[in-house]
């Protein structure tokens, strides 16, 4: 849906880019395919793992209407834990707030997982708490009862 993919790259200022990946000239650190439907999204993702070299790449949802294709192994959860190493920050003292399936990883990797009352039901499974929704200033929230999350 152009609408969508337009909202996006108002908000994150990337480029719409569409060529042949062959003409693309720098490196690419993810595919965003943005779909207006349900069935538009799954047919994008069965086209997609059906690839022969679909096990090279990892796949996920970030939001209701946008799906991504990702180097293998590379997503939030990998991030958060990396961080955590680099800033010498034990991962049990980390806070990672959520709201789709994207944030899955991270969500379980933090010390504490935070879903949003209107996350994703795969984000909710996935997080220790859930708090209000993103609507209700969550973040404010949250680090509003830091201490009920996680031991500083």
């Amino acid at each position: 849906d152009n609408i969508v993919m337009e909202e996006f790259r108002a908000v994150t200022n990337l480029p719409n880019l569409c060529v042949p990946y062959t003409e693309v000239t720098e490196p690419i650190a993810k595919i965003i395919f943005g779909c207006g439907t349900e069935e538009d999204i799954a047919l994008v993702e069965r086209t997609l793992r059906a690839h022969p070299l679909a096990d090279s790449f990892g796949f996920i949802r970030s939001e209701k209407s946008l799906y991504e294709i990702l180097p293998k192994g590379i997503g939030k959860g990998a991030s958060l834990l990396k961080l955590a190493e680099h800033l010498g920050i034990d991962i049990k003292k980390t806070v990672a707030i959520g709201d789709y399936d994207n944030d899955v990883s991270m969500l379980r990797a933090a010390g504490a997982g935070i879903a949003v009352a209107n996350a994703s039901e795969n984000a909710k499974a996935a997080a220790d708490f859930i708090t209000v929704s993103n609507n209700e200033s969550a973040i404010a929230k949250v680090i509003y009862e830091l201490e009920r999350f996680v031991e500083i």
